[in-house]
């Protein structure tokens, strides 16, 4: 995995958690590679998505909605769990 990545030194990687920010720098930086948005910035939107129209008629996968919504497929799922425990409209 380390030659994939480019990374010279595999040691390197006990090193990651020395440095609280490296993992937050490294979230960033795929979310901005990814063009991926905070969750919390996409959330009410998604949900709002979910409950009116996708889970009922199945028209979209969870990469559909995750493409659409430009997040993550876990964001995806995290975002259909919690309308589905506090919404009637859908069946999870």
């Amino acid at each position: 995995m380390a030659e994939q990545l480019g990374v010279a030194d595999p040691s390197c990687v006990k090193r990651y958690t020395e440095r609280a920010k490296t993992k937050f720098d490294h979230q960033w930086e795929i979310r901005r590679e990814r063009g991926l948005q905070e969750f919390t910035t996409a959330e009410e939107e998604l949900r709002a998505w979910v409950a009116a129209r996708s889970w009922t008629s199945r028209e979209h996968s969870i990469a559909d909605l995750a493409e659409l919504f430009e997040v993550s497929r876990a964001t995806v799922y995290r975002v259909i769990e919690r309308a589905g425990a506090n919404s009637p409209e859908i069946d999870v």
